[in-house]
Formats: structure tokens, sequence, C-alpha cells
């Protein structure tokens, strides 16, 4: 039996991210910047791509109930692997795990200077170099004073998002905030 990539990817989230906080801090030119990194069910469907295979309609219900029906098993790699744009996406679905890496490797963040970049409406964007697949990016949007959300997940072969932006900051730490129950 074939491994569904797409339910290994969801539940990945669901292990490590889905409900969860970072706190992160930053320094540039002896400012501190600080904020908390917020998870939801409701990120995965944007990070992993699924809203740009238009093509297929079931992908049109909400992020939460897509979610929910990958975990369920309702909804599987094989009924989005046949997109005519799931060349758009597949290496956000080959290599998901590498969201937890960006997290650890603590390595760079940009701040956007005029709230995206390019394309992406992102107010910050975590990166870092894989030797083997190339530019790791995540793009993160201010949702209130000091909470960000997840917006896009991207891997790229090259480092188009970080050229001519100056704004960039060294990530000092990335912890996971644990409630006490």
């Amino acid at each position: 039996m074939e491994e569904d990539l797409l339910y290994k990817d969801a539940l990945f989230y669901k292990t490590n991210f889905e409900g969860k906080k970072f706190h992160l801090k930053a320094g540039r030119k002896c400012v501190l910047l600080e904020f908390d990194i917020l998870f939801s069910s409701d990120h995965f469907k944007h990070m992993i791509g699924l809203h740009k295979l238009k093509d297929i309609s079931q992908l049109r219900y909400s992020s939460s109930k897509i979610y929910r029906q990958i975990l369920n098993k309702e909804l599987a790699f094989t009924d989005i692997s046949f997109s005519i744009y799931y060349y758009l996406i597949e290496n956000r679905i080959m290599f998901f795990e590498e969201l937890k890496n960006i997290l650890a490797s603590k390595e760079l963040m940009v701040k956007s200077l005029h709230g995206n970049f390019n394309t992406i409406e992102a107010d910050y964007m975590l990166s870092y170099k894989n030797e083997e697949y190339g530019y790791v990016h995540l793009f993160l949007k201010q949702k209130n004073e000091g909470t960000v959300e997840p917006i896009t997940f991207i891997i790229h072969d090259n480092n188009d998002y970080l050229k001519n932006n100056p704004n960039k900051w060294t990530v000092l730490s990335i912890e996971e905030i644990v409630r006490s129950e």
C-alpha cells in the first residue's frame, strides 16, 4: 500500500504544530523584536498549498473542514495529485516536515518593509537554506499586537525573497510556549 503523503503531512502538522504557540525573539542593530507564532488547524490548507489546486472542487470547502477530511482519510493524496496545478505545490507536499527545521534553524528572519514579499502579503519571513532542496521560507502575518500566524510555507531553489531586502534580523530564539494544565 502506497503512503498517503497528504495524510502524513496533516498528521505531522497536528502532532507538531496545531494549537501550539512559539515565542520568537529576533535582534537587529541593538533592537529586540518579540512575538508569538500561533498555529491553528485553519492554517494547514494554505500552508500546504491546497488553495492553488483550483480544478478540484472539493478543495473549496473551509480550511478546517478540509483539514478534518484529510485526517479522517476522506481526502487523500490520490485525490489531489491529478490536478493540473499540482506542480505548484509538489515541493510543499514532499518537504513539509522542513517546517519543523525552519523553527529549529533560527537562521534568519526578514521583516517586510511594505507588508508583502513580492505577491505574498506577509509581515515576516523565516528562512534558511537546506543544502539539498534550496531555500525554505515560512511567511507570517501580524494577527494582533504580539501575535503572528503562518500564511504560507514555500521551498525555492533560489533566494529571490531575500534579494533587495535590507531588513534582515537575527533570530535569537524560538521556543514553544507550554501551557500549564
